[in-house]
């Protein structure tokens, strides 16, 4: 038996797979990997008549994490920005657009068809304010399943949320200092 349908053999019920990868310059083999592997498992619970989904989670609004060795130096000025909020090394159009494309046109060539999703657009439209909310409330639960599972100390001060600065656009430089539903109010390290 092939391993896919072994997987799917006693599943019933509508099925989500999921897979995602922050586009954060191009997309290369290692990230094939995991999506061709929830593409199998798609098309395995098809197979098997199971109601199936398959999204691939663009998780654009990962912040830029340094200036890439294929980046010219003035992306110096972005590191720590969403991707979805840069502008592309090339043409018009933003830096996540600009590495997804060809990954879906990938995709689109070996027969892998996904629901595309992006954290941006799911962020604007609302989406994640629910979860957002149940994660404020609950940091002190969450500190304490990131210690005994990961051994990440991480303080009484912390919260699991990175608002975007509205001065210098970086989330990678802003603390929450208090929360209250629908505000997070917080102090950037960069912009002051």
């Amino acid at each position: 038996m092939y391993w896919a349908d072994a997987l799917v053999e006693n599943l019933n019920g509508t099925q989500l797979i999921s897979t995602g990868i922050s586009p954060s310059g191009p997309i290369h083999v290692g990230n094939m990997r995991e999506i061709l592997t929830g593409d199998i498992l798609y098309k395995a619970s098809l197979d098997k008549k199971l109601e199936s989904r398959f999204i691939y989670l663009c998780d654009d609004l990962d912040p830029l994490r340094k200036v890439y060795p294929f980046l010219d130096a003035s992306y110096s000025q972005y590191v720590g920005m969403p991707l979805s909020y840069i502008p592309a090394p090339e043409g018009d159009g933003k830096y996540s657009d600009y590495f997804l494309k060809p990954f879906l046109e990938t995709l689109k060539k070996i027969n892998v068809n996904v629901e595309v999703i992006s954290t941006t657009g799911l962020y604007r439209e609302g989406k994640l304010a629910e979860a957002i909310d149940i994660a404020m409330n609950h940091r002190e639960e969450i500190s304490k399943i990131m210690h005994d599972v990961a051994g990440y100390d991480i303080g009484p001060e912390w919260y699991p949320y990175e608002p975007r600065c509205s001065k210098c656009g970086k989330i990678n430089s802003s603390t929450v200092t208090r929360y209250e539903n629908p505000y997070a109010y917080y102090k950037c390290k960069a912009c002051g």
